[in-house]
């Protein structure tokens, strides 16, 4: 027969909430209503009223670090268009220069030249006069003046044999470049370049109310500009201080005072690498300023009505909110109180489908919770008694196997003292090998039941590092040699003599891991070495490396190579003696210890352990 659930009655909110349920006005300003109210009005509105503080703040700010970022970009997507059209002027130049050292005397069409904007192509000796049958015209090419050719021909000269740009100069009183390379015997190739494609790159930049582009030449005169006398005159910038960095080859972003806009303007500059030219994108700040009020504007006014949103809204979810949660609560302080026949049992219709189903939920909660306790009560018994019988069965059978068989090699000792055959002394030493594993592997299950059960304590005494790995050379070297194997231990100049730290437990360590290399090492070598490293006056860190040339780890085990009964190669294992507990046990021993163990394994090439735990360093005074 079970127990009826007895639902929360209106009296139970009641006088858990201190309201009445059919009084709706007075639910509605009870207290936790006005807390969450205010919190949701807090929760809502200081998100808002923060954004727009910060934007009103901010909003100036935030418009020059993006123009300046978009300005640089702008900046230096020009100058890479000017880089690629320079590169096709040079490369056409180049193309005619290795024609005319050919002798090739092919003529030139007006489209050709054209489309790169070149007024004409000709060569001029060393006394600067046209060679005709060398040039794409006759006698009707307009030279510069002698002075600037001159010039262009020092220019030529100074490069080296390459193409190289003039400056912004004129030519029948319009600006022009001058291209030009040097020819064998003192020629002089020459080649008016119109600056019609700069000047359509710079007017295709436009933006905001007077955002623009500029381009000027290496020496800081204007090439294209939106001021139409400023380009017509060539105008000569090289004072302004933005200019100034294009021509000493920088890039970045700038502040300055723009003489023919008459307004402060920030700008991103860069240059073009082949000719020098200066490329600037700048735009007045007084317009960044504007922006940034607009959106201040518009900040304030959309944080105004979100603000009041949210408080129109916070409303309304209290009053959906509170009551039920305030049930549910109530209901949740009568189960706590250890009355598991409470229910919430919703008097309020008008609750969330959300809170409704968690209502349910918690009833059926209270439900399982008698059932469920006892259960788990009764389950957790039985695993903590099958975990003590376990460790209790492990340690009694080892004990109970460990007394015979210490019994048996006391009558092998016995009997080797007796006459006896060679045969029969081969079987004796066969049998005590045995025993010897069973010996072992009972001591591995004794010491793995003990750290399994969390008996085994570390000890810490002084002891000789230096004996202990004497004890490892001398106990393994005949099995070594057995195996023609080459057995060698190693140690630093800085390593102590008498350490303090558990003997016991770090001898044991060390035998598994040698023990393990000689074991699966049928050939070549195996090295231990030893090294201390000082953490402290008193404290080290004492690692122990062992290397061996066997047969590896390989890779689908090594997840499972620290786990109890299992051996790296489950095939290779069955021809050697061995419980798979030993590096099960030395991991627990040196975590214990406070240590670190790992491994780097190789199959069919060998394996090496690394053993590092904390030791103290005993100090001895001068007598």
């Amino acid at each position: 027969m079970t127990d009826t659930p007895i639902p929360v009655t209106e009296e139970d909110y009641a006088s858990y909430t201190g309201s009445d349920l059919k009084t709706p006005f007075r639910t509605t300003f009870s207290s936790f209503r006005l807390w969450l109210f205010a919190a949701m009005v807090f929760v809502s509105a200081m998100p808002i009223l923060g954004l727009t503080i910060w934007l009103e703040r901010s909003a100036v700010e935030k418009e020059f670090e993006a123009v300046e970022q978009k300005h640089l970009i702008v900046a230096q997507n020009l100058s890479m268009a000017l880089s690629r059209y320079v590169m096709d002027i040079e490369s056409f130049i180049r193309s005619r220069a290795e024609e005319l050292e050919a002798g090739d005397r092919v003529r030139l069409t007006e489209a050709a030249l054209n489309d790169l904007d070149i007024v004409y192509v000709t060569v001029l000796d060393r006394y600067n006069q046209i060679i005709p049958e060398q040039s794409q015209q006759g006698g009707n090419i307009l030279l510069p003046e002698q002075g600037l050719i001159g010039e262009l021909r020092q220019l030529a000269d100074a490069s080296s044999g390459k193409v190289a740009f003039s400056g912004i100069e004129k030519l029948n009183g319009k600006p022009h470049f001058y291209v030009v390379r040097k020819l064998s015997d003192d020629r002089l190739l020459l080649a008016p370049l119109s600056p019609r494609y700069v000047d359509q790159v710079q007017k295709s930049i436009a933006f905001g109310v007077r955002g623009h582009a500029m381009i000027v030449d290496a020496r800081g005169k204007v090439v294209a500009h939106p001021n139409p006398q400023w380009q017509a005159d060539s105008k000569d910038a090289s004072k302004i201080s933005i200019v100034q960095k294009m021509m000493a080859r920088e890039t970045g972003v700038a502040e300055f005072y723009s003489p023919p806009m008459k307004a402060d303007m920030i700008a991103g500059f860069t240059f073009v690498p082949q000719t020098g030219w200066g490329v600037m994108v700048p735009q007045p700040t007084e317009e960044l300023v504007l922006h940034a009020r607009e959106v201040q504007l518009a900040g304030i006014l959309f944080g105004a009505v979100e603000i009041l949103l949210a408080i129109v809204v916070s409303w309304w979810l209290s009053s959906i909110l509170s009551n039920p949660v305030s049930q549910l609560v109530a209901t949740a302080k009568k189960v706590s109180a250890g009355n598991l026949k409470a229910r919430t049992g919703f008097a309020i219709q008008h609750a969330p489908v959300e809170l409704r189903a968690l209502g349910n939920e918690l009833d059926s909660m209270v439900d399982e919770l008698d059932q469920q306790s006892a259960k788990l009560s009764t389950a957790l018994a039985k695993a903590e008694a099958g975990s003590k019988a376990k460790s209790q069965f492990m340690a009694m059978m080892s004990h109970e196997i460990r007394t015979p068989v210490t019994g048996v090699m006391g009558l092998l000792d016995i009997l080797e003292e007796t006459r006896l055959e060679s045969d029969q002394r081969g079987y004796i030493d066969l049998s005590r090998a045995t025993v010897n594993g069973l010996l072992n592997i009972v001591n591995d299950i004794l010491d793995f039941s003990r750290l399994d059960a969390g008996t085994l304590r570390i000890q810490s005494t002084p002891f000789d590092l230096h004996a202990l790995l004497d004890e490892v050379s001398s106990l393994f070297l005949p099995a070594a040699k057995a195996k023609a194997l080459d057995l060698t231990c190693e140690h630093d100049e800085l390593l102590p003599e008498i350490v303090t730290g558990d003997l016991q437990r770090t001898r044991q360590i060390l035998f598994n891991i040698v023990g393990n290399a000689i074991k699966f090492t049928d050939s070549g070598s195996v090295t231990v070495n030893t090294r201390y490293d000082p953490t402290g006056p008193v404290t080290g860190m004492l690692t122990f490396s062992v290397t061996d040339t066997g047969i590896g780890i390989p890779k689908e085990t090594e997840d499972r190579i620290f786990e109890e009964f299992s051996q790296g190669d489950n095939s290779y294992s069955r021809q050697h003696e061995g419980s798979g507990l030993g590096l099960a046990i030395s991991r627990r021993l040196v975590m214990l210890m406070n240590g670190e163990i790992s491994y780097e394994s190789k199959q069919g090439v060998g394996t090496r352990f690394n053993v590092t735990i904390p030791v103290k360093v005993e100090q001895h005074g001068n007598d």
